[in-house]
């Protein structure tokens, strides 16, 4: 019984390296996106209402020890300041890429859990 269950043990540890490992790979696969970035955006203030348009200024650095991608951005929403911030990781069971962005305006917590499609 206690041999099975070390066993089992040194399993889960194995394969719990070996995901973070993986995770960390597949941040490693938008590594690009990381420096600063002068941002055009239009965005539509209501699903009905005005388009505004906004330039901006991006940076995103690597954090938490490189495992998480972290933007900050500057710009303006109907000219008044607008800040964001996101934080970008993947999830070391389901190694899929996550998100959480929070802005000035709502301080809403969107979050996001999905794959990465897009190959550039």
């Amino acid at each position: 019984m206690k041999r099975s269950f070390y066993f089992f043990l040194f399993v889960v540890i194995h394969l719990f390296c070996y995901s973070q490992d993986e995770a960390k790979r597949r941040l490693k696969d938008i590594d690009f996106l990381a420096g600063e970035w002068k941002a055009h955006v239009e965005a539509r203030l209501s699903a009905q209402g005005p388009w505004d348009t906004s330039e901006g200024r991006s940076i995103i650095k690597k954090a938490v020890n490189t495992t998480v991608l972290e933007e900050d951005f500057t710009g303006t929403r109907e000219g008044k300041p607008f800040l964001v911030k996101s934080l970008v990781a993947v999830n070391n069971l389901t190694l899929k890429y996550q998100r959480i962005f929070i802005d000035s305006e709502h301080g809403t917590l969107v979050d996001y859990d999905g794959e990465k499609t897009l190959t550039i």
